[in-house]
């Protein structure tokens, strides 16, 4: 023990115990997805990003179509092209990825396809959280 007036005191002391064995590790049960041959519409008004996109769904054995067009994608969709899924970019000039989210919703049947919209923006703000709702994004 240390004391010090008008200071403190420390006190040293030892305490004897086990070993705790390490936490088990949490183990997360996620279904396996079979993307080969999966059918992906990406879009996005920066190349780069399609690009990359692609690319990544090319080594994952999916079969991706690209585009900066929100409208050109809502148009595929309409003419009866079928996707397994649909990436969305939040950001882009002429419609953001909430707008046309809903335009791909409002195609009835044909808009039933699993919608995941990408951002960068952190965090997303109360209004872009509430422009979200109804919309059914499988993953945001």
């Amino acid at each position: 023990m240390e004391s010090v007036e008008g200071t403190g005191t420390t006190f040293f002391f030892t305490i004897r115990a086990p070993t705790a064995p390490a936490p088990k590790r949490a183990q997360m049960s996620l279904a396996k997805v079979e993307l080969t041959g999966r059918r992906l519409l990406f879009v996005d008004d920066n190349a780069t990003n399609r690009r990359i996109m692609s690319l990544q769904a090319q080594a994952w054995g999916m079969i991706p179509y690209a585009t900066g067009s929100p409208s050109d994608a809502i148009r595929m969709i309409a003419d009866g092209e079928t996707f397994d899924v649909i990436v969305l970019d939040m950001n882009m000039p002429d419609m953001d990825g909430i707008e046309l989210a809903r335009g791909i919703r409002a195609l009835g049947d044909k808009g039933s396809i699993p919608l995941v919209l990408l951002s960068s923006m952190v965090p997303i703000s109360e209004q872009k959280k509430m422009e979200m709702e109804g919309v059914n994004f499988a993953a945001m």
